[in-house]
């Protein structure tokens, strides 16, 4: 599966962008199917179970990640 992670200023702007993306690959790819979509591609935020992360929290996020790391 190849995870792309979302980084975005709301929820509506995280569906908006992975729709577009979709396309995009559709349009780019000659054998994805509608319904491989979903089994090819993950989209997700930057921490572990989020769908999405949003830009006024990634200093928190890397610091946090650091903070696990030490």
């Amino acid at each position: 599966m190849i995870e792309f992670i979302v980084i975005v200023e709301s929820g509506a702007d995280a569906r908006t962008a992975t729709k577009l993306a979709e396309r995009i690959l559709m349009e780019q790819i000659d054998w994805l199917e509608p319904e491989l979509i979903k089994d090819i591609f993950n989209w997700s935020g930057l921490q572990v179970g989020t769908e999405h992360s949003c830009w006024s929290d990634v200093t928190k996020i890397i610091d946090d990640a650091k903070d696990q790391l030490r």
